[in-house]
């Protein structure tokens, strides 16, 4: 009788051997899946762009570039607006875009606002600081929005991560060591049989 009991002892500690491991891993694979971040990194820029306001009186010149072919000028659409683009990121600023174009048109971009203009001149690229957005029927000057949601993405972002790490330990650590007194034990009854 008792080496009945034995074997089922036996059964029972390998099903929840294997019940705890599986466990383990679908939360290894759950944290590993898992989003580290509440806030994307340019989701203030993009949220700071689509808010702009893009009248005339809120674009302020910041410069303009003259090109002499449609090849040169094809080129700083690709280049020169991509380094002056990382320098408004750099200070904080949303930058707007400006080339020649049959009608006016503007295109609200992730990072920057696109804008043609048939009083624009050929072959030119103007670079206009957007000075405000619109937010709540607020005017808010976009730097100031752009740098506050920053400072706050990145504290909720760190608490968000620290919760997520605290959580993950406390259902992690338990399932370990039930999985490693279970195994020990059966290593210590497979020796001694």
């Amino acid at each position: 009788m008792a080496k009945k009991k034995i074997d089922d002892d036996i059964y029972i500690v390998w099903v929840k051997t294997i019940i705890y491991a599986l466990a383990m891993i679908v939360l290894l694979s759950l944290v590993i899946g898992a989003p580290k971040k509440v806030f994307s990194d340019d989701l203030a820029y993009r949220l700071a762009t689509s808010m702009s306001m893009t009248e005339e009186d809120n674009l302020l010149l910041y410069d303009y570039k003259v090109y002499g072919t449609e090849e040169r000028f094809n080129q700083g659409l690709i280049e020169d607006v991509e380094a002056i683009k990382n320098n408004f990121k750099e200070r904080n600023e949303i930058v707007g875009i400006k080339i020649h174009g049959e009608t006016e048109s503007i295109e609200y971009k992730d990072d920057y606002i696109f804008i043609t203009d048939p009083d624009t001149p050929e072959l030119n690229i103007e670079y206009y600081l957007v000075k405000d957005m619109e937010f709540n029927d607020m005017n808010v000057p976009s730097r100031t929005f752009i740098m506050l949601f920053e400072d706050i993405a990145r504290l909720i972002n760190n608490v968000y991560l620290g919760l997520f790490i605290i959580i993950a330990f406390s259902i992690f650590t338990p399932l370990a060591i039930k999985v490693t007194r279970r195994v020990k034990y059966l290593v210590n009854i497979h020796r001694n049989i």
